[in-house]
């Protein structure tokens, strides 16, 4: 009777461990069958990130040009925009619509969830990074076009001073001069607060509540002058194209700034190290899972 007991027992233990064993192939199987589209979204994924050159990303991140062709720059952004992006905020999209209930399941497959968020905001942080670096280098252009500009304004502007005049000519010009002149100080000892430690904020403050005010009353004073020679006319025009060029020149100093700023934000750098954490997740979640199978076997 007690042998009877015994094989009942085992019988029944065998039974439940069978039973067990059906119920998580089942799982599994569901599991996985939610998780194909995700598993391809993720596939294409790292197809896209393997023509990424990783150093490149440190050139932009650092935004050392010399380094980085823009093409280059171009081409990453386009890489990032239209794959890295869309296929992981799809990934994660598509995330949020499994549904796992067992609790097995339930804890490899934390890893996985958390792999596919760090790739959405690795993609983001990377996409920010690389606007910033164009934004930096289009303003950084613009700057010594605007510089160039001035130069080449200035030295027009005095040859045509430096030329004999009649005394009609040089009282005109003169008048050009003392307008030019008299918020020159002014205006510099405001310039060199741009070069201070205030922040972004306060820099485009100064140049939009001072600079410009500061430009724009000597553009509108220098265009109220009734100027009849023709040289002093030049005078005036160089020196209007040299204002006009210091307000683009003023505010991409403040965009530069800005940029700056957001890049200690972003630190495409330290985002980098993100493409080691969700590459371990990644291992960690296919080799639990496929311990999981083989439990069922």
């Amino acid at each position: 009777m007690y042998k009877i007991f015994k094989i009942t027992k085992l019988s029944m233990i065998v039974l439940l461990l069978c039973a067990c064993r059906s119920s998580l192939s089942n799982d599994l199987e569901m599991y996985e069958s939610s998780m194909e589209k995700i598993y391809e979204l993720d596939k294409k994924y790292y197809e896209h990130l393997s023509e990424i050159d990783l150093e490149k990303i440190e050139h932009v991140s650092t935004r050392t040009e010399k380094d980085i062709e823009r093409s280059e720059v171009d081409k990453l952004k386009k890489n990032i925009d239209d794959n890295l992006i869309p296929i992981s905020e799809e990934m994660v999209e598509e995330l949020e619509k499994v549904d796992v209930t067992n609790e097995e399941i339930k804890k490899i497959h934390k890893d996985y969830a958390e792999s596919i968020q760090l790739k959405e905001s690795f993609s983001k942080e990377l996409g920010a990074g690389t606007d910033l670096f164009i934004a930096y280098e289009e303003s950084t252009d613009q700057l010594i076009k605007d510089s160039e500009a001035v130069s080449a304004a200035k030295e027009e502007r005095q040859s045509i001073i430096q030329k004999d005049h009649s005394k009609q000519t040089t009282n005109e010009i003169d008048e050009v001069i003392d307008i030019v002149n008299e918020k020159s100080k002014e205006l510099e000892d405001n310039v060199t607060l741009l070069q201070g430690d205030d922040d972004a904020d306060e820099k485009e403050r100064i140049v939009e509540e001072v600079l410009m005010p500061i430009l724009d009353e000597q553009i509108e004073k220098l265009n109220q002058l009734s100027l009849e020679t023709d040289d002093a006319k030049a005078v005036r025009s160089m020196s209007l194209e040299m204002f006009y060029t210091f307000k683009s020149y003023y505010c991409e100093r403040i965009n530069i700034i800005k940029i700056y700023e957001e890049e200690q934000d972003i630190q495409t750098q330290k985002s980098v190290s993100k493409i080691e954490t969700f590459k371990k997740l990644d291992d960690t979640y296919h080799e639990e899972l496929n311990k999981l199978k083989e439990e069922t076997k």
